[in-house]
């Protein structure tokens, strides 16, 4: 498992560890002087604790096949976002949405050694607003994403990267965000 946010939390770190040493270094010089303050200092670590646990943790995992069944998405304002159906029979639907039309893939999922989602896509509907269509049989298509599993304040998210995506041979990379993150 690996904490982030990453590198501003370091810093953070690094900020309280001096303002406890600046502090502790006073309460030493007040003890000194006037023998009180004995707890002052259980009193800041426990504050410095508080305040550490009050921080949103997001915990991220490597994905497994178990934790991608079920349904994931994504949506923005004006009928545009994403959905990701995984099956335990390794079925994947891939829904675009793009205001007025939407984008369908069908396909089969699997993960690989470096932990890649890979959609080998075998049909794909383009569907407008009010028009019927069926799925069309595509060859040569595939999605591969680095993915990872996000735990966000109690809440499971799938983040997606892609690495690669084909449609009909073609790179097509302008179909997805840089980073999408979808929450189950």
């Amino acid at each position: 498992m690996t904490f982030c946010p990453w590198n501003w939390l370091d810093g953070a770190a690094q900020i309280g560890s001096a303002m406890i040493a600046r502090l502790a270094g006073t309460i030493r010089q007040r003890r000194a002087t006037t023998g009180e303050g004995v707890s002052t200092m259980k009193k800041i670590r426990a504050l410095v604790l508080a305040a550490a646990c009050m921080i949103p943790w997001t915990i991220a995992e490597g994905i497994d096949f178990g934790d991608l069944h079920g349904t994931w998405r994504l949506f923005y304002r004006g009928n545009y976002g994403y959905e990701f159906s995984f099956n335990r029979s390794y079925r994947a639907n891939c829904v675009i949405y793009l205001q007025g039309s939407t984008l369908h893939f069908r396909g089969v999922y699997t993960i690989d050694e470096k932990r890649n989602l890979r959609i080998n896509v075998s049909e794909m509907k383009h569907n407008e607003a009010g028009q019927p269509g069926g799925f069309t049989p595509i060859s040569t298509s595939y999605f591969i994403f680095g993915a990872q599993r996000l735990k966000q304040s109690g809440k499971d998210y799938l983040e997606l990267r892609p690495l690669t995506i084909i449609i009909n041979g073609n790179n097509s990379e302008g179909y997805f965000e840089p980073v999408i993150k979808l929450a189950k």
